[in-house]
């Protein structure tokens, strides 16, 4: 099963079209003039869309490894932590009736 498009390749394909539309448009044509054109943009869209993807991914990868790092060179300020229980959390609760 193919993967599904993203919205970044999806917000590519439409601005891709979108630009040969605003050509037309300038250019004084009917919109869906030059059909090629449009299909062309998509799919120039689609992998900018792809490639935007992908620089995301990686800073978001390396900002988790630069947080990662710093936990390592600093456990003290780390400390972990008995979890806390509802019992310790929320006040006593007595029902008048």
């Amino acid at each position: 099963m193919p993967t599904p498009i993203t919205f970044m390749e999806f917000v590519g394909v439409c601005a891709g079209a979108s630009f040969a539309v605003g050509l037309n448009m300038m250019q004084r044509k009917p919109i869906l003039t030059g059909i090629y054109k449009h299909m062309a943009g998509g799919v120039v869209g689609y992998f900018i869309g792809q490639k935007v993807d992908l620089m995301n991914a990686e800073s978001g990868r390396r900002k988790l490894l630069v947080i990662e790092d710093y936990i390592q060179q600093h456990p003290e300020d780390f400390v972990e932590e008995a979890p806390k229980t509802y019992g310790d959390v929320l006040l006593k609760w007595y029902p008048v009736r």
